[in-house]
């Protein structure tokens, strides 16, 4: 006779089917033996039910959490503001200097966060001012732009990916002798370009 070996479970996926918030897909996939033990288990006499029941506003909040997308949302929105504002006190000076980039590090992190939670919020949080947000902005280098300009000071400027387009077009074979102002006009009539 082939006996099966016992699974063992994360005690993760303990605590999620607790919490009612364990997907449906890998529910059906622990035995009905399993969840029917699970759900009888009389949790008075388990160890450290005491301490559960002095805790359990933090297990209720962790299941309302679980069971909205834009709380979970929001909860990493604020687990990020938590992680820069601790990041911006331990590398002050390395944010001052703007060694190795590290601004755009801080500044891609708030953009992150901006999705969910607004910049003036997030500033908040973070104990800044728009000021100081403003002047990282300004010494961070426009990646859009052929030139370390910044696209919302000079908007007039033709980004990368329309640069080369402009190029693949000139050096085409079948545009080789026509006129620039052609070129052009292909182009808009291709649409590849605006």
């Amino acid at each position: 006779m082939l006996v099966r070996p016992k699974t063992s479970y994360h005690p993760y996926l303990l605590v999620a089917f607790y919490l009612n918030c364990l997907p449906a897909d890998l529910l059906q996939r622990i035995p009905r033996s399993t969840r029917h033990d699970w759900t009888r288990k009389d949790q008075i006499a388990l160890y450290g039910y005491d301490w559960y029941n002095e805790n359990r506003q933090l297990f209720d909040t962790l299941r309302e959490v679980t069971a909205s997308k834009q709380l979970l949302r929001i909860n990493r929105a604020l687990l990020r503001i938590i992680a820069l504002k601790r990041f911006l006190i331990l590398y002050h000076d390395r944010i001052k200097g703007n060694i190795f980039h590290i601004n755009e590090v801080v500044l891609n992190t708030i953009h992150k966060i901006t999705g969910t939670i607004s910049l003036k919020t997030t500033l908040k949080y973070l104990q800044r001012s728009y000021s100081w947000y403003w002047q990282l902005r300004m010494k961070q280098r426009c990646r859009s732009s052929v030139f370390p300009l910044c696209r919302i000071k000079y908007p007039g400027q033709l980004v990368v990916r329309e640069i080369n387009i402009i190029k693949a077009y000139c050096s085409d074979p079948r545009f080789l002798l026509w006129p620039l102002a052609s070129v052009y006009h292909q182009i808009r009539r291709d649409k590849v370009a605006f």
